[in-house]
């Protein structure tokens, strides 16, 4: 069985604070491995040195104190410095939570005392009294994982768990506190992996990896959209479609998991609430298969896709009253009230805001501005302008136009615009009449209302 050292002084207040992650640490390992336990008093240089050359563990979990050149055990005893280490040559695997050694101490470990991996820190690593789970608990979770080839199998999955668990809490405190956003992030920026990248503790590991090629499409349900996620998941040595891989698909809050076929395809609906862009992320599980002395393993990957929602409309619109205003030659003043609705492309009405509309009337001078309100009562908006100008005699039908334009700020709309027909009949085909009315005006024997 193999054998795991744990070390921690549990002494001052940091290492007392952390000393709960390594004893679940060695708690965790009991019966996979031979867990040998160095905490408090039994933390110092004689005991630590004797128990390396005597059992030869493979793998080291380290807490204490420390500078560039040195690591200390209880109450401050030098457990290494430069210079001074035994032979370290029986480790495959190690982490050290001790401040500023994976400056010098760390690969000086590594190219003298044959320590075949390590991660360690190259500034002072700092954490919350009260977030010790997001700082020193990730750290465990990683090394754990390790020790059990739970989607961690090399130092450099370590590595990475950490460095990517780290990202998540930045990006989470960022909003909330930005100082802890700031601590993680130079504990993430100050580790480092000294050693081989590779190195394994548990069984040796036969990688390859996955490929993910995803896409969307989506319908929209009223206040709902239904996205269609579709891709394929294979092999990126040989390009060979993979089998009951379970994908896992997270859009917004809502997740939701499906396998692939024996093509390697899979295909989920997720209904999420309407707005006009998604981050779709997509993460595939690593396939594991256990020999005896070796563990095979074809690694998930995982991506992020975009969709933006557009959404048609469409300006259905008439006129609902041309009124004469005031009487007079050539042209008269006119009243002319559009009403209209916007409808989405499943027949939806929309009710935008005033100023993502406008309407212009055309007169014989050209197109007008209009007034626009929603009426409440009518369940549409109305377009008016009081002071169009028309023919007053008009001895054919004459057309005019309004053209009426949406412009959303929500972008998952799409602009529209409707030209709606303006039109006046004819009311008189017989010159005469034509040349009496225009006499009896000249002569002011017509009353023109105001």
């Amino acid at each position: 069985m193999k054998k795991v050292l744990v070390l921690s002084p549990n002494f001052e207040p940091a290492t007392q604070l952390a000393h709960p992650y390594f004893v679940d640490f060695a708690n965790k390992l009991e019966g996979r491995y031979d867990v040998i336990t160095l905490f408090n008093e039994d933390d110092v240089k004689d005991k630590v040195w004797d128990t390396i050359n005597a059992e030869k563990p493979q793998s080291l979990f380290e807490i204490g104190h420390g500078n560039v050149s040195v690591v200390t055990g209880y109450q401050y005893d030098v457990l290494f410095e430069v210079g001074n280490a035994p032979d370290l040559s029986s480790f495959k695997v190690s982490v050290w939570l001790s401040c500023l050694m994976g400056r010098e101490l760390l690969p000086w470990l590594v190219k003298e005392r044959g320590l075949k991996s390590g991660i360690g820190w190259k500034e002072e690593y700092g954490f919350f009294a009260n977030l010790t789970d997001e700082f020193i608990g990730t750290i465990e979770e990683a090394f754990y994982k390790l020790h059990i080839i739970d989607g961690v199998y090399t130092m450099q999955d370590v590595y990475d768990y950490i460095y990517r668990r780290y990202t998540e809490l930045i990006e989470k405190w960022e909003r909330t506190d930005p100082e802890v956003a700031d601590w993680l992030r130079w504990d993430r920026d100050n580790m480092v992996l000294c050693g081989d990248k590779n190195a394994w503790i548990y069984k040796e590991p036969v990688i390859e990896h996955q490929v993910l090629e995803a896409d969307a499409t989506y319908k929209v349900l009223g206040d709902k959209v239904r996205l269609h996620i579709f891709g394929t998941v294979s092999t990126e040595e040989d390009k060979k479609p993979l089998k009951d891989v379970t994908v896992l698909v997270t859009v917004n809050d809502v997740q939701k998991s499906t396998t692939t076929d024996s093509s390697g395809k899979f295909s989920i609906d997720v209904e999420v609430p309407l707005k006009s862009k998604y981050e779709v992320h997509i993460k595939t599980a690593d396939i594991v298969t256990e020999k005896p002395d070796k563990v095979f393993v074809i690694k998930g990957t995982e991506t992020k896709i975009e969709v933006n929602i557009k959404i048609e409309t469409t300006i259905v619109a008439w006129v609902e009253e041309i009124k004469r205003q005031e009487l007079k030659l050539p042209n008269s003043r006119y009243l002319v009230r559009i009403g209209f609705k916007i409808l989405d492309e499943n027949g939806n009405e929309i009710v935008p805001t005033r100023q993502e509309l406008s309407c212009k009337i055309q007169d014989v001078d050209g197109y007008n501005d209009c007034d626009i309100l929603y009426d409440e009562e009518k369940g549409y908006f109305i377009a008016q302008n009081y002071s169009l100008y028309y023919p007053t005699i008009r001895v054919k039908d004459l057309e005019y136009s309004a053209i009426i334009k949406y412009t959303p700020k929500d972008e998952k709309y799409m602009p529209s615009e409707e030209k709606l027909s303006i039109k006046l009949k004819e009311n008189i085909t017989n010159p005469v009449i034509i040349a009496l009315i225009i006499l009896a005006v000249i002569l002011g024997l017509i009353n023109i209302p105001g």
